[in-house]
């Protein structure tokens, strides 16, 4: 690669963009959480019955916020991971 004198520049600018990125992504994580009414490990009943247990709160791209969850089996395992979807009205077991 040719070198010219804007090098140094550019790479100081690159690694200032990698950092905002990282502060970015880790305030969006904290107000995913924040926003969240559930936390991690609290079990949830979805409209059609099934129950799941949260597994990960994280940011989405166009929603405050997003649910993975690992579905529980009528046995009382642990089941699949999946994306827990706002359409399938989740709420806290209990309520």
């Amino acid at each position: 690669m040719t070198e010219s004198p804007y090098d140094i520049e550019i790479e100081s600018l690159g690694k200032e963009f990698d950092r905002i990125g990282e502060e970015l992504s880790e305030a969006k994580l904290k107000r995913a959480r924040y926003l969240c009414p559930f936390e991690i490990g609290d079990i949830l009943v979805g409209r059609s019955g099934k129950r799941a247990s949260v597994t990960e709160i994280y940011s989405g791209y166009n929603d405050d916020y997003n649910v993975k969850g690992a579905i529980i089996r009528k046995d009382g395992t642990s089941g699949r991971i999946a994306r827990l979807y706002s359409w399938d009205d989740w709420t806290k077991e209990g309520r």
